[in-house]
């Protein structure tokens, strides 16, 4: 995959958080009780090279853990709605520090249309968006295969299982990382079920400062690859807001 530069991904970060951070910084004042209900949205999707180009997570035919409810939207303010955000609720049962082991989210036998649209998705490298407590996280749809003949195709894979580590200090979500994996061949007729897990770990680092590590550029480095485990550098976003008193407290 092509390396892009700090300048673009800064560009990168200023469409993906803006909006986001003025629409929902504060929307809560961010402390948990134990076994409280924490949501995990999931937002927007998109390939990797192209971070302009945005659709709705389920423009992409992912089942839904209970499909027979009414989505629950986030609804912010016109930066949101211009940056194309659209934040609905996962529908995933996470509670503050209460570990959930490998756990169903939903079971789908893939039909020749879907197949095709998650092929299309992890050939052009499409990654998806999601937000827990503020926090952006992102995943990659898939991976390919390369074919071991060269006359062959790669292989199309889709990654079916999401790991969310999640670490806290006191009452205070601090950090959210996301692994994805398990990755499964994209077939007509095959069956599918997608499944999450939570790990909670405490950490010292204080809730004023959980934004810092997105502003490592070894860190943005080494996790914004091609790999099932990314986040995305605030950057410039997180000290603009730091600068004018909007950054998160």
């Amino acid at each position: 995959m092509p390396v892009i530069g700090a300048r673009a991904w800064l560009v990168v970060a200023v469409l993906l958080i803006v909006g986001v951070l003025e629409a929902h910084t504060g929307e809560s004042n961010h402390n948990y009780k134990d076994g409280e209900t924490v949501t995990l949205w999931v937002n927007k999707v998109g390939p990797y090279n192209n971070p302009q180009e945005t659709y709705n997570y389920y423009y992409l035919p992912f089942c839904k853990p209970h499909p027979e409810q009414k989505d629950e939207h986030s609804w912010g303010g016109l930066g949101e709605v211009l940056q194309g955000n659209e934040l609905i609720d996962s529908q995933l049962e996470i509670k503050f520090k209460v570990p959930v082991p490998k756990s169903t989210i939903c079971t789908q036998t893939l039909n020749g249309q879907q197949v095709a649209a998650f092929q299309y998705a992890v050939k052009r490298h499409y990654w998806y968006e999601l937000f827990m407590d503020d926090l952006p996280v992102w995943g990659f749809v898939g991976e390919s295969k390369m074919a071991a003949a060269a006359a062959a195709e790669d292989e199309v894979l889709l990654y079916t299982h999401k790991q969310l580590d999640i670490t806290y200090n006191g009452d205070r979500i601090i950090h959210v990382n996301l692994t994805s994996s398990e990755p499964v061949a994209l077939k007509e007729g095959q069956q599918v079920t997608f499944t999450f897990a939570v790990n909670w770990l405490p950490t010292n680092t204080p809730f004023h400062r959980r934004f810092e590590r997105y502003l490592d550029y070894n860190f943005f480095e080494h996790r914004v690859s091609r790999s099932a485990n990314v986040h995305l550098l605030l950057g410039d976003v997180v000290l603009q807001y730091k600068f004018d008193g909007s950054y998160p407290q």
